[in-house]
């Protein structure tokens, strides 16, 4: 019953979202695919997961209808303005200097921020090498390595350097986009956030990476495609350049969860979950990383017992620096676990709000979230205004990350956001101000 609701609702929630945002691939299309995947899998019970409760239901719908609402509600706003703002979205603006003379700022900016990562990432390994004695001897104590990280034991590391990696990212997927293909630069900087992320033993921080380097290629491929007659793109290369970076992907996440040791069997798995036991790829840990977290909600919403500070998840990279000047205690590194049967911590985006500023408050920011997503997408595709894609792919980031957590509880998600807009800011207004002295007469 629940599979032909999620059927019945999906199809033309996907339809209403491409009415609005004029692409199939949009926000609200990848939100409602998300959720739609991570739902069906848990309902599949591979695992034996509990059924969701009303009130599980409740605030997940409410949350759906609150975020489509925000965009659905700018739309509106901005179409019964159609009429006056005709005259602007016909005029014609000038080209970003981050794709003048075939995008050759994006590719110096990828270079030189693509090194600083991966110098950055190097440095960690020289830490490892010391503490361990030799690149495969850290490799074999990847667990060990990942505890050290989040409890903070591991001491000498370069902080931030990633900063540079995702900077660098943005800027190789405009340059790739200008080329309707993956380059081969766009290497430098993904390879130096594998490489750094392997040596923290995460994640999350590949996965970020890709994701910004998706969304950004992409949207800056249908912005040239719907601004430029003479851009020039093939499809062939598209599709292929596509399934080379999932495959880099793929196996760097795969490395890692392989080199952690992380357990593949499970307490309440079927005969069907355990065949999967020596599959490297498609494994009992990938079913519960792709569904569990909806049953944490689940149990988050019926335990009702954690007590957390106002924004300590969504805002924890500042109450990590508050800390560092003992103006506030530091705050939880991990969210409290629950048992699906399985031990998991990390319950959606949607629990870490609700814990942060209670149910009201966390659809009135899904629905601003909606709002600006919206207005970024639509600012982009109109005035092709950088800044404006900037955010609208670190907002991407919030929503592909709904289904695990609130992706701004990590400190790069801010850092990114804020280097990348003054960077762009400063070479808009450095582009502008050469412009004008050239076409300034002399008298």
């Amino acid at each position: 019953m629940v599979l032909l609701i999620l059927n019945t609702v999906l199809i033309p929630s996907i339809w209403i979202s491409k009415h609005l945002f004029r692409k199939w691939i949009n926000p609200l299309s990848i939100y409602t695919s998300i959720w739609y995947f991570m739902i069906t899998f848990y309902e599949l019970k591979l695992i034996n997961y509990s059924n969701l409760s009303g009130q599980t239901w409740f605030v997940i719908i409410f949350s759906y209808v609150s975020l489509y609402m925000g965009s659905v509600f700018y739309f509106s706003v901005k179409n019964s303005l159609k009429n006056e703002s005709s005259s602007k979205v016909n005029k014609q603006y000038p080209l970003s200097i981050l794709l003048k003379n075939d995008a050759k700022v994006s590719f110096y900016l990828t270079i030189i921020f693509g090194v600083i990562g991966l110098i950055g990432a190097i440095q960690s390994w020289f830490v490892l090498v010391k503490l361990f004695g030799s690149i495969p001897a850290a490799l074999l104590r990847l667990g060990a390595l990942y505890q050290m990280r989040v409890n903070g034991e591991l001491v000498g590391v370069w902080p931030y350097t990633s900063l540079f990696s995702y900077s660098a990212i943005f800027f190789a997927a405009v340059f790739s986009a200008m080329k309707s293909r993956i380059t081969v630069i766009s290497a430098l900087p993904l390879s130096a956030l594998i490489i750094k992320e392997i040596a923290m033993a995460g994640r999350a921080g590949i996965l970020f990476g890709f994701v910004e380097y998706a969304f950004t290629f992409l949207f800056t491929i249908y912005y040239l495609k719907g601004s430029y007659t003479s851009y020039s793109f093939n499809k062939t290369k598209f599709i292929l350049s596509i399934l080379i970076v999932l495959f880099f992907f793929i196996t760097s996440v795969t490395l890692i969860k392989n080199l952690r040791a992380a357990p593949e069997s499970f307490r309440g798995e079927t005969r069907t979950l355990k065949s999967l036991n020596e599959n490297k790829f498609i494994s009992p840990a990938i079913y519960l990383y792709t569904s569990g977290h909806i049953g944490v909600l689940n149990k988050f919403l019926e335990k009702d017992v954690e007590n957390y500070r106002v924004g300590e998840n969504t805002f924890q990279f500042l109450y990590n620096i508050l800390n560092k000047f003992n103006v506030l205690d530091r705050p939880n590194t991990f969210q409290k676990p629950y048992r699906i049967p399985v031990w998991i911590n990390t319950g959606t985006f949607i629990r870490e709000l609700i814990a942060d500023f209670g149910f009201p408050i966390t659809l009135i920011i899904l629905f601003m979230l909606g709002f600006f997503l919206a207005l970024n997408w639509n600012n982009f595709f109109t005035y092709g205004n950088f800044n404006n894609l900037v955010v609208l792919v670190l907002l991407m980031i919030i929503i592909f990350f709904s289904f695990l957590m609130m992706i701004t509880r990590l400190a790069n998600w801010y850092l990114t956001l804020i280097f990348l807009l003054s960077v762009i800011s400063f070479l808009t207004w450095k582009d502008k101000n050469f412009s004008n002295r050239i076409d300034r007469p002399y008298l």
